[in-house]
């Protein structure tokens, strides 16, 4: 979500507050990554109407269904998006609908032996944080629901010699009309981690440097010269 089109939404994603929360749930220091379409960007299931069901949505969340009320939908075989593995090292899901009464909406999880893991979903307000760039998952289809719609964002690791491989441009659309610009922001992300590597490698080098040789570095800071 661009930042001039949802400003609210983008400054309460970067609020410190916020990121402290996000690094305090998952156990490590982490950090926005800060990439075009990663912050805040939706996902909305399809119920009985379709596409056009999407914009009778308002800005309260749809209550919950009896179960009496449960609508067979053209859409229920269908996952809400097909198995995939994340292009961002860490994904945090927001759930924003009343789940109360829901069926389903579980995330499926393809672990190491090859079986399916069915993870719960977050309540609404709920938080889900995973590291999908590593893992193949999928997100089940919810019933008895007006509506399952999630905001996700993306993280990484504030540490910069953690991993990263997990960001990559894997979900680009390579028809968008600005391909390129995509790959320029993902390129400057990485060149940005390379950055902070080099100079901590630099400043790591120097310290070792003064530790072989204080007296040589002594002289030096004198203005006088070593012999």
């Amino acid at each position: 979500m661009q930042a001039w089109v949802a400003t609210w939404i983008n400054r309460a994603w970067n609020h410190p507050a916020t990121v402290k929360c996000v690094s305090r749930a998952f156990g490590l220091p982490l950090k926005l990554l800060d990439r075009k379409g990663e912050t805040g960007y939706c996902n909305v299931q399809l119920g009985p109407e379709g596409l056009a069901g999407v914009y009778k949505l308002g800005e309260v969340p749809s209550g919950p269904l009896e179960a009496s009320t449960t609508t067979e939908s053209q859409f229920d075989e269908i996952m809400t998006d097909a198995w995939h593995r994340d292009s961002t090292q860490i994904s945090c899901v927001v759930m924003l609908t009343n789940t109360s009464s829901m069926d389903g909406g579980k995330t499926a999880i393809r672990i190491g032996d090859g079986s399916i893991l069915k993870a719960r979903g977050a309540k609404m307000g709920g938080v889900i944080l995973i590291q999908g760039a590593h893992l193949t998952h999928a997100a089940l289809r919810a019933k008895n629901s007006l509506e399952r719609i999630s905001m996700v964002t993306g993280f990484a690791f504030a540490d910069t010699r953690l991993d990263d491989s997990g960001t990559s441009l894997r979900s680009i659309n390579l028809s968008h009309p600005n391909v390129a610009g995509l790959q320029n922001h993902f390129l400057l992300h990485k060149l940005r981690r390379l950055q902070e590597n080099v100079k901590m490698q630099l400043s790591r080098s120097r310290w070792q440097t003064l530790l072989a040789n204080p007296r040589r570095e002594k002289r030096w800071n004198l203005g006088l010269k070593s012999r």
